[in-house]
């Protein structure tokens, strides 16, 4: 998994932002990581296993678990 996570972080499209916290008294808030212009944001939590964390909206079209995700971006 670590593998095909350096080559995903190697797409010149693709900027990493690691170890953040989202949130009113986060590193960034929401509404200035929507500010950023990005066509795109991944949230994402998780280990190289695949585990739901049971939040609301799992099941919504458009969440993955992170390994999918990983893969998908070779």
């Amino acid at each position: 998994m670590r593998k095909q996570f350096r080559g995903a972080m190697e797409n010149p499209n693709l900027e990493y932002f690691g170890n953040i916290v989202i949130g009113n008294n986060g590193d960034i808030t929401l509404d200035e990581l929507r500010g950023l212009g990005f066509d795109a944001v991944l949230v994402s939590a998780g280990a190289q296993g695949t585990k739901w964390l049971g939040l609301p909206g799992e099941e919504l079209e458009g969440v993955y678990h992170a390994k999918e995700v990983v893969y998908a971006l070779q």
